[in-house]
């Protein structure tokens, strides 16, 4: 039998009301007995709660005053009956409170994790974008190097697909020089997760080239607990080309510089720093690490006489704001002193101020000195131009003299007595004693001739000996020596081991001879010596002549005199020659000429 709300409603009312009336128990047992019939029928605890309430709570009794007291008994008698589904009904509330807090909390927990789900989404497109899209080649090997993921960048880079290099040992793609390198570093980042490294290698390109490579590896562990080296590379092929090109452009500058003897330097005003290349640091003989930084350092490194004038240069460009060149001398840690010449420009920022100074330093003591040594050469050639002018003058007054003196007397004695003879010849007188006298003036007219005739060999032999034509070098060296010994008195020697006029030309065989009366010329006038040793050899292709004798020496400042014009003659025909010449001093206790010229070239055919 189904029971309403309003039956059960009334059923309550009709028993609390008998027991008000009768003050019977049973009639409050009926009331706890229909409840629990009210709950077996299918009515809920809310909703029974709700009519037990209803009904205590109802005006319609019509209780006397003293009923008000049994009233209170069936109150208290309902109270204790219902606390039980009072208090499980507070449960239900504060559980469904609790519920519903939790339902509240998961759905905030649903909406972050949509939220979270929708971002894992958008960075997993991102990041699947920059994977298919970016230069940079993706790659996950395993502790072996075997290749179990690449990028698609990796068609761009390499020319292969990824599944062309699935399952690939990828030691097996790198230049062999760099197998080694890659191979140990493998191992490093092996050895446990999160180790991480960086390495350079070569790897070839599906066409067979290879590709410079920079990847930066890192071991890590999946989702399934297995170890992967996760790798980025990039290709920094063309980066290296260009920085080979800048390092081969630097070593070009740096030996560029080396053989100018010229360094850079740059000094940024606004900032207060200085740059030196290196080259500037040799010049002033410091290593790199001590070079200046800053003005004040370079200003600090010069000596006190020249700091000031440095600073007034310095201030001078600055105002003037424009190219400048100037030379100051420095002086090296070793004491050494060096001229500089240094040039710069002055940088200037868009409003005109000067923000920065470059230029170059490049040391020209050689060039001055090659400069200073040039005009000494050029006075010295000067006054052997002069000399031998004066010399050859004098040779014409000398061999004028000697014309007239000897040659121009002999020959008008010669004059006379043909002359003489002629008149006797043309007279009738023909006798004996005329013949006779004719035979004598003709004897001495022959003698006359013959004077004649060695007088002119003689000067011929001056101007030229005959025998360096005729015999060669080495019989006029021979006949040079004697006519020195007889001259001079002076003990001389000459060894040979070489035949010169087989190598030599008629202009290298003239020099020589011309050096050693020179050199022989010299000994006479200077050395004091009482021996001369002579030697003529072939060494390594090239005529070696040596002069050595026993004097007193030749001095260091005898060399180098501008007007030891004998020795510079020497060293002008050498020159010439393509050879070389040198003066031994032997310690005070002789000097040696050491004259070094090569064979003549021989003359090769067009057959």
């Amino acid at each position: 039998m189904s029971i309403d709300k309003s039956d059960i409603k009334q059923m309550f009312f009709d028993r609390l009301n008998s027991f008000l009336v009768n003050q019977s128990e049973e009639n409050l047992s009926d009331i706890y007995s229909l409840g629990r019939q009210a709950l077996n029928s299918g009515f809920g605890l809310l909703e029974l709660l709700e009519i037990y309430h209803e009904t205590t709570e109802s005006r319609d009794f019509n209780i006397s005053e003293s009923q008000q007291k049994h009233l209170k008994i069936a109150l208290s008698f309902l109270t204790e009956c219902l606390a039980p589904y009072e208090m499980k009904q507070q449960g239900y509330e504060e559980m469904i409170k609790s519920l519903k807090d939790q339902n509240n909390q998961l759905k905030k927990e649903v909406e972050q994790r949509k939220q979270v789900e929708n971002e894992l989404k958008e960075s997993k497109n991102h990041f699947q974008q920059l994977v298919e899209n970016v230069l940079d080649i993706i790659t996950i090997l395993d502790p072996d190097g075997t290749i179990r993921f690449l990028s698609p960048s990796v068609k761009k880079v390499l020319g292969y697909s990824p599944e062309e290099l699935q399952e690939v040992q990828v030691l097996d793609l790198i230049r062999e020089k760099d197998r080694k390198q890659v191979r140990n570093k493998l191992q490093e980042v092996s050895e446990k997760p999160g180790n991480e490294i960086s390495v350079r290698f070569e790897i070839k390109h599906k066409k067979g080239q290879y590709r410079c490579l920079e990847s930066s590896a890192k071991n890590a562990v999946n989702a399934l607990g297995k170890p992967g080296i996760i790798v980025n590379s990039r290709d920094v092929s063309e980066r290296v080309k260009a920085f080979e090109k800048l390092e081969a452009s630097r070593e070009q500058l740096r030996k560029a510089q080396k053989i100018g003897m010229l360094g850079s330097w740059e000094w940024d005003i606004v900032k207060g720093d200085l740059n030196w290349s290196g080259e500037l640091c040799d010049i002033y003989g410091i290593p790199e690490e001590e070079k200046p930084r800053t003005y004040k350092d370079f200003l600090d490194m010069m000596p006190d006489k020249d700091r000031d004038r440095m600073i007034r240069i310095i201030r001078d460009e600055y105002i003037k704001k424009d190219s400048f060149e100037f030379e100051h001398r420095i002086e090296l840690p070793d004491g050494r002193k060096k001229l500089l010449l240094v040039r710069g420009d002055v940088i200037q920022n868009d409003e005109g101020k000067p923000v920065k100074m470059i230029g170059t330093g490049q040391d020209i003591t050689r060039m001055k000195e090659t400069e200073r040594k040039l005009r000494e050469y050029s006075d010295q050639l000067r006054q052997l131009s002069r000399k031998n002018e004066q010399v050859r003058e004098n040779e014409r007054i000398r061999i004028s003299r000697k014309l007239h003196d000897e040659l121009g007397q002999t020959l008008s004695l010669l004059k006379v007595d043909l002359f003489i003879l002629q008149q006797k010849l043309d007279s009738d007188d023909k006798t004996a004693i005329q013949k006779e006298y004719v035979v004598e003036e003709l004897k001495k007219s022959i003698k006359h001739v013959e004077t004649t005739i060695k007088t002119v060999q003689t000067i011929s032999r001056e101007l030229r000996p005959l025998i360096l034509d005729d015999f060669g070098l080495s019989e006029a060296i021979c006949w040079q020596l004697d006519k020195f010994e007889s001259h001079s008195g002076i003990t001389t020697t000459f060894q040979n081991n070489t035949d010169p006029d087989q190598h030599l030309g008629e202009e290298e065989t003239t020099a020589v001879f011309r050096i050693l009366q020179e050199s022989l010329t010299n000994i006479l006038r200077h050395a004091n010596a009482s021996k001369v040793d002579v030697e003529l050899q072939e060494k390594k292709g090239r005529l070696v002549l040596k002069v050595k004798d026993d004097g007193i020496g030749i001095r260091w400042d005898q060399l180098k005199n501008s007007k030891s014009l004998g020795i510079l003659g020497m060293r002008e025909r050498c020159a010439l020659l393509g050879g070389d010449i040198s003066f031994v001093d032997q310690d005070g206790k002789g000097t040696t000429v050491i004259l070094t010229i090569p064979f003549e070239k021989e003359e090769v055919s067009d057959g």
